[in-house]
């Protein structure tokens, strides 16, 4: 960074679990346990994925604490994984609020203070608890999935070249591939999570 080059307000994608973290106060880390890196975006920044449960972001309003440097990429900067902004001076922002809208209303805030009435004070608070409730559903409904879906992409990893045949045109069948085993739970569109449900446990059935 120039030292006279001002950091805009950045954002992380911390996952389902962090932010619920997050949102209970007990977020340690802004990477995940054996990255070294934290990545972070501007708004302005097109992420290569789809957040069908718009979990929310992870909003540092000082980031300028954590010495981040430019990525080479445009509008993602990185700092040191052992870096932790100071309490306050970061927070949530709700997946049903654009970035660019929380960039701009976020510019001049300084703590979570100032992002709560940005975001309306009390109707955040209210946004905040119907977040922290669908994000507790999303995970219980992806460990149930986990059970089943492990399994398969264990046989993908270390099975034979016919079991990784066999269990693909399985998947085939029902519109599915090795991909979306592998995919974020919330990645993936409400309707295709709803499948998945159903059909997983047939599928391991017969693999079994």
């Amino acid at each position: 960074m120039r030292p006279d080059e001002t950091v805009p307000v950045l954002f992380r994608d911390i996952g389902p679990e962090a932010t619920v973290r997050l949102l209970r106060g007990g977020l340690e880390r802004l990477a995940g346990p054996m990255t070294p890196i934290t990545y972070l975006r501007t708004a302005i920044y097109q992420e290569p994925y789809t957040d069908y449960a718009r979990i929310g972001r992870l909003v540092l309003l000082r980031p300028d604490e954590i010495e981040p440097w430019h990525s080479g990429v445009a509008h993602i900067f990185i700092a040191a994984a052992s870096r932790m902004p100071s309490d306050g001076s970061y927070g949530f922002v709700p997946g049903t609020i654009p970035l660019a809208k929380a960039a701009s209303v976020l510019a001049q805030a300084q703590n979570v203070e100032d992002l709560r009435e940005a975001f309306g004070g009390r109707e955040y608070d209210e946004v905040r608890r119907e977040s922290l409730s669908e994000l507790d559903r999303l995970i219980e409904e992806c460990r149930r999935v986990e059970c089943l879906a492990v399994p398969l992409r264990t046989i993908f990893q270390t099975g034979s070249e016919t079991e990784r045949s066999i269990l693909a045109v399985e998947l085939e069948k029902h519109g599915f591939d090795e991909t979306d085993l592998c995919a974020a739970w919330h990645h993936l569109p409400v309707e295709r999570r709803a499948l998945m449900k159903e059909v997983l446990p047939k599928i391991q059935l017969q693999a079994s």
